[in-house]
């Protein structure tokens, strides 16, 4: 680069990515385009992209996604997300299993909402 900085760049699937910095020099620069290639390797890669999709947008498609919930479920979750959870999200357990799917999806590495057994539906 005209900065005399290194920039990363690399093919996965036919489309394109660039490393979010700049290295400062060569080596370190082949050093993280091998971290990439590793973790391409692996089927840990993570699209760099993929952070672009909001909760909004994915808990929206994951919804639309789950045919098989029970009308008073789908109620249940539709009525919790608009006015609690998309203002703020809380570690309930439906959230904790859209992250599940974002995880199965490769748009998040880990699950954040880590209650154990919060993805499986309880009777009260």
């Amino acid at each position: 680069m005209p900065s005399g900085r290194f920039q990363a760049r690399y093919c996965i699937d036919l489309v394109w990515h660039s490393a979010r910095t700049t290295f400062r020099t060569k080596r370190v620069t082949d050093a993280y385009l091998a971290s990439v290639r590793s973790e391409v390797d692996r089927g840990s890669w993570i699209d760099p992209d993929a952070d672009k999709v909001t909760f909004d947008e994915y808990s929206s498609r994951w919804l639309a996604e789950r045919p098989h919930l029970r009308p008073r479920t789908r109620e249940l979750y539709e009525g919790e997300l608009r006015p609690h959870i998309l203002p703020s999200p809380t570690a309930i357990d439906w959230v904790h299993a859209v992250f599940a799917t974002a995880v199965e999806d490769g748009i998040v590495v880990r699950n954040p909402c880590l209650e154990k057994g919060a993805s499986t539906e309880r009777r009260r």
